[in-house]
């Protein structure tokens, strides 16, 4: 069995369960109960509803989840329509979500939902 992506909730996961059945390719969640439990930690420390695939079904399942993403990706920044945009952990708070994610993990308590966004390397705006 292989890993083929992480989401953030149980929902994003029946859907893309459902999508990969449509297909003919079986999988199953990981995670599902501590993602539901600790919801702030997700995008922290790999937390999140984790799709297993089987080996031989890899392949496929990677290639659609590809041309999902595709079709839900960002070509330009809203805010100033520049086309360098990047995804993960940047923009103007990005100093600020990684004070918060220290503290977290410092104290044991979630202090927030922090996940990777769009964001624009010109201007500095994120966007989801």
């Amino acid at each position: 069995m292989k890993r083929l992506t992480t989401v953030s909730n149980a929902v994003s996961a029946a859907l893309l369960q459902h999508q990969l059945s449509h297909e003919g390719i079986e999988s199953f969640v990981v995670n599902e109960n501590v993602t539901a439990i600790l919801p702030n930690l997700n995008g922290m420390m790999g937390f999140g509803v984790q799709i297993m695939v089987a080996d031989k079904d890899y392949e496929k399942a990677s290639q659609m989840l590809e041309k999902i993403e595709n079709s839900a990706r960002f070509t330009s920044c809203p805010h100033c329509g520049s086309s360098n945009i990047s995804f993960g952990m940047g923009g103007k708070r990005r100093i600020g979500e990684k004070v918060v994610i220290f503290f977290s993990l410092l104290f044991a308590l979630p202090l927030g939902n922090i996940s990777n966004k769009y964001y624009c390397q010109n201007c500095k705006e994120s966007f989801a």
